[in-house]
């Protein structure tokens, strides 16, 4: 296979990591001088022309996710262990293609631009859950970027523009610390 992603860790410019067309994942940890494949795992393969993709996280060493083709397997998976073990990310993804993913700072919110629109993994929740809502076009989604000063997912399209997604902070007026916690709505 031709590597379709690749990704370098912001915690640790050591460590990298890539994907190939036929789902084959190879990680280092000492700037690209050698490599390791995960064995007997097979990720998500590309899109012909537009690749897969791969964002390591930025607050924890070896944690990685990587997304492309979920037509018959699941398109998104993580790692914590460096590419060691795999888990699927799938309750409430469709069946589709995921052409990019961005993580929030904590890694709370995984965003993906799929063939069947904008999509955000609740890692609390365990769960991706659907964007477009009534409002966002009926589009393929190409991109998806997070942009933290604003803390916006920011999404291309196929051919509707560019959608923002806001994340806005409630949190309880209530002194009793169940009451106390802090949810996220998403905008």
């Amino acid at each position: 296979g031709y590597i379709t992603a690749m990704a370098i860790s912001p915690i640790n410019m050591d460590y990298w990591y890539v994907l190939t067309n036929n789902g084959k994942f190879f990680s280092s940890t000492d700037y690209g001088e050698t490599w390791t494949k995960t064995d007997n795992f097979t990720g998500p393969e590309n899109h012909y022309f537009y690749g897969s993709s791969i964002i390591a996280s930025k607050i924890e060493l070896g944690k990685v996710y990587i997304a492309g083709s979920g037509y018959s397997n699941p398109g998104v998976y993580m790692t914590d262990n460096n590419g060691e073990s795999f888990i699927a990310l799938q309750g409430g993804l469709p069946s589709t293609m995921i052409y990019d993913i961005a993580a929030t700072l904590g890694d709370e919110f995984i965003f993906a631009a799929t063939e069947l629109g904008p999509y955000v993994y609740i890692a609390e929740e365990n769960q991706w859950e659907d964007l477009a809502g009534e409002i966002a076009p009926d589009q393929k989604y190409w991109t998806v970027e997070f942009v933290d000063e604003i803390k916006t997912a920011r999404f291309g399209t196929y051919g509707r523009g560019i959608w923002d997604f806001n994340l806005e902070e409630e949190t309880s007026s209530l002194s009793s610390d169940e009451n106390n916690r802090h949810d996220f709505n998403i905008y």
